[in-house]
């Protein structure tokens, strides 16, 4: 008796692209020449140059603040130590309070403005 041949995969998973890290199951970051874009979803909700610090720090708060990633996965993928995006939270807060300005985080598909 002959066994069934078996069923090829109807929806084959691409292979990433060189320069792509995946954070965890919703969120990835690809990073070609000097820029990096950070996606959700699918969707795009940071692009920096890799040499800003700053902006690459608010994208390591905003992922976490918003829930859409865990500290350690963040913290891993990026190359940095939890405690460096603890602190790198705590200075967002700090500078938001100093200006009075809100900080916005992703929820529930939506931009929010927090109070610090």
């Amino acid at each position: 008796m002959k066994s069934a041949p078996q069923q090829r995969e109807l929806f084959p998973r691409p292979t990433p692209m060189p320069g792509t890290a995946f954070v965890n199951d919703r969120v990835c970051f690809r990073t070609e020449g000097t820029q990096r874009v950070i996606s959700v979803q699918g969707i795009v909700v940071a692009h920096y140059s890799i040499e800003d610090r700053a902006a690459e720090a608010y994208a390591m708060v905003m992922l976490f603040e918003s829930g859409y990633a865990d500290q350690n996965d963040i913290a891993r993928c990026f190359g940095y130590s939890i405690r460096t995006l603890r602190r790198a939270a705590k200075v967002a807060r700090q500078t938001a309070r100093m200006h009075g300005t809100p900080i916005y985080i992703w929820k529930n598909g939506k931009v929010v403005a927090e109070k610090p």
